[in-house]
């Protein structure tokens, strides 16, 4: 059997590149672990201490609300959170058949 130069150089690239390839999930996993933390913690203290206090009152649930997105997460994450004002408006179901059905109509 002849040995080919370039089939042991795309054999090694290829190996190179699977070995590559399953070392990336890794290099993810090396990343600090307590980035981005902060505010779960912060939001896990606020349940631990509503689920040893009394059930809140009306107006206090409000005023909390009004803080931010509900009453325990206050604005954590608002920035990472989609909404109204940063989705794009899609059509309904109803309106894309109705489109179709005018497509085949014409």
């Amino acid at each position: 059997m002849k040995f080919n130069p370039i089939r042991i150089l795309v054999l090694g690239f290829c190996c190179a590149l699977l070995f590559l390839g399953s070392a990336t999930p890794a290099w993810a996993a090396a990343s600090s672990p307590t980035k981005g933390t902060e505010q779960l913690n912060q939001v896990q203290q606020e349940t631990d201490k509503s689920a040893q206090d009394a059930p809140s009152s009306i107006e206090e649930v409000q005023a909390k609300t009004k803080e931010g997105l509900n009453a325990v997460q206050g604005s954590a994450d608002r920035d990472k959170m989609k909404g109204p004002e940063s989705t794009t408006p899609t059509d309904t179901m109803a309106d894309s058949f109705k489109k179709g059905i005018e497509r085949m109509m014409n």
